[in-house]
Formats: C-alpha cells, sequence, structure tokens
C-alpha cells in the first residue's frame, strides 16, 4: 500500500506584479515571467511577497517586491477615471493656450512688426514666416560659435544617458551590480 498523503492542489492565485491569474504552485507569471517565490536565507521557498520568512524569521520587509503594488487593476474606478479626464483636459488646454501665444509671437515677428490678422491659417503663415527668419539668425550664431555647442551638446548627450541609466537601474531594468550583492548574501547565509 502507499502511504504517501496525496498533494491537494493549491487555489490559484494573483501575480503580484500584473495582477494576471495562475496556479498556486507556478513557479513564474505566465503573463509577465515574473518570480513568485525566492530561497530565503534559511534555504526554505517564500513567496516573494512576504514580508517575513514563516520559516526563520527573516525580515523582508524592505524588499522592493513586499512594497511594490499591483501595476493593473481588474477594475475601472469612476473616479479615477473622472480624475484623469479632468487632468488631460487641463493639459491640453495649457498646451493650446502656450500654442496660441507663440503663433500670435512668432506671427509678429514675420509680419516684421505689423499687425497680426485675426484669422487663425494668416497667423500661422505669418508665424512660418517668423521661425525661418528666426532660425536664419540662429544659423549664424550657429557657425560663429560652433565649437563651444558642440562641447556643450555632447555635455548634455552624456548627461542624458547617465539620467537614463540611473532611471532604469532605479526601476530594477538595468541591473549594475545587484547580482552580486545577492549571491554574497545568500552563499554567506548557506555557511550558518
Amino acid at each position: 500500500m502507499d502511504d504517501a498523503e496525496p498533494t491537494v492542489p493549491q487555489p490559484n492565485k494573483e501575480c503580484y506584479r500584473c495582477g494576471a491569474e495562475m496556479a498556486g504552485d507556478a513557479e513564474r507569471c505566465p503573463e509577465c515571467g515574473r518570480r513568485q517565490y525566492r530561497i530565503c536565507y534559511c534555504g526554505n521557498r517564500i513567496p516573494v511577497t512576504a514580508a517575513e520568512c514563516s520559516h526563520c524569521g527573516a525580515d523582508w520587509s524592505g524588499s522592493t517586491r513586499v512594497t511594490r503594488k499591483k501595476t493593473r487593476s481588474s477594475s475601472v474606478k469612476p473616479r479615477m477615471l473622472l480624475k484623469n479626464a479632468g487632468i488631460g483636459a487641463g493639459i491640453a488646454l495649457l498646451v493650446l493656450g502656450i500654442a496660441n501665444i507663440l503663433v500670435r509671437y512668432f506671427a509678429r515677428a514675420g509680419s516684421a512688426g505689423g499687425d497680426v490678422p485675426p484669422e487663425l491659417f494668416a497667423q500661422i503663415d505669418l508665424a512660418i514666416a517668423g521661425v525661418q527668419g528666426i532660425m536664419g539668425t540662429w544659423w549664424e550664431r550657429v557657425a560663429r560659435h560652433g565649437g563651444q555647442l558642440v562641447g556643450v551638446g555632447i555635455g548634455l548627450l552624456i548627461g542624458g544617458i547617465v539620467g537614463v541609466g540611473w532611471y532604469l537601474g532605479k526601476m530594477g531594468i538595468l541591473k549594475l551590480g545587484r547580482k552580486a550583492r545577492g549571491s554574497r548574501r545568500r552563499r554567506s547565509a548557506k555557511r550558518r
């Protein structure tokens, strides 16, 4: 006779990252591929969202996976929908206002200080002429100070690359040196 207890299937659960439904004992999410369990310092398997190991009591509350909220919700919240619609409408009004100011400014530059007609398309035609005139002036300045501007451009490019790298590292997309720290921690836990 077989003395082994029958295994009881675990109920379905949601992925901590994307909210997709999956089997209760799944190692990885079928949608986003995130691991659902980690190995604690004591060597036991615990969910990545556990704030504390149920076996040894190790504190995992500082882990980003424990503190991170789900990124996808399964229900539409009308209040948030209205709030975001209002924010979008406000941004659209702001952009339209700024565009109107810029068109009028460049139209005045294009009309050489003359009157700006009230019709929108006439203003846009004058604004295009104004932009061309201003760009000609700027092009002359760039030609005079080209070497300095190349240095500034290179500095801005390097700064932008560093900023993007920092952001991607903070988000966990770009992993710089994190693997070494984690493996050291696991090795010291195995020695205990």
